[in-house]
């Protein structure tokens, strides 16, 4: 099995965009730029971490949208 030596970027699923930036702002990261849905709610927002790494928050649009689920789907069998 392969080692990860660097991790540019983690993407994380947020119930609240506004209380995850803030708190990772907190935690002296920048909040970098977002991306809106058509309706003008906030869909993404990239925090940067270091120079190098960077925090992908997907705002959670809908309540049948799990990271876990997701992950397992997307994956399929990939990590078995």
């Amino acid at each position: 099995m392969r080692e990860f030596s660097k991790l540019f970027h983690l993407a994380l699923h947020v119930t609240d965009m506004e209380k995850s930036v803030a708190f990772y702002e907190k935690l002296g990261c920048e909040k970098v730029f977002s991306l809106n849905l058509p309706d003008g709610r906030v869909w993404l927002t990239y925090v940067r971490v270091t120079e190098l790494q960077y925090l992908e928050l997907f705002q959670k649009v809908t309540p049948d949208l799990e990271g876990v689920k997701y992950l397992k789907e997307t994956l399929n069998g990939v990590l078995d």
